[in-house]
């Protein structure tokens, strides 16, 4: 699938990036996002290439050689340009997300690539340090390129719109019921972003 979208819909993600459209990649679509080379992407202010990069990043085996069908804990990173993540806020029993793979394991192509991905903002979600389910280096769980608007992760917040969904969400107690679980925030606000780039 990979490389059939890298030879056929390269172009075609790319103008949708250059004209501003919030794309998420969950799962498998990380896994392809990076063997197309959208992730990590170009940096900011560099032209797309004619052609698709070669991948520098890859989602490998889980360390476990296992698949893995679980909830696991993230972190969210404070510092990301990734419009998906911005400002969201949440307590660490309500900061869970769902995974479903056997080959998640986030390696980058170098440690400078890792160390340049950290400083520029570009690690989006990691998993919680005793919660690393794949063996992720640096726990990197997600990534986003350089404009903030693709986002590429293994977890799958498409599967937690609604609080029900949580493991022990009769147990979550608090005010969480009043808020939006966190799947469901993270498309509220790529909707917010593409709804205040149309605005402008």
């Amino acid at each position: 699938m990979a490389q059939l979208m890298r030879l056929h819909l390269h172009g075609a993600f790319v103008r949708a990036i250059e004209r501003g459209v919030p794309i998420i990649a969950p799962c498998n679509g990380f896994q392809i996002a990076a063997q197309m080379g959208l992730l990590p992407g170009p940096e900011e202010g560099e032209p797309w290439p004619d052609r698709p990069p070669r991948p520098s990043i890859r989602l490998a085996d889980n360390e476990s050689a296992r698949f893995s069908d679980r909830w696991v804990k993230v972190e969210l990173e404070v510092n990301s340009r990734c419009i998906w993540t911005q400002g969201l806020s949440f307590d660490q029993q309500e900061r869970m997300l769902p995974i479903a793979h056997g080959e998640g394991r986030f390696i980058p192509g170098s440690d400078d690539l890792l160390a340049h991905l950290e400083q520029c903002g570009r690690i989006a979600v990691r998993y919680a340090a005793d919660d690393n389910p794949n063996g992720s280096v640096a726990n990197v769980a997600g990534i986003c390129d350089a404009t903030g608007l693709v986002l590429g992760l293994m977890p799958h917040p498409e599967r937690y719109y609604r609080w029900t969904q949580h493991p022990f969400w009769t147990r979550l107690g608090g005010d969480h019921a009043t808020r939006e679980p966190l799947g469901l925030a993270m498309f509220r606000n790529a909707v917010a972003h593409a709804r205040s780039a149309v605005a402008v």
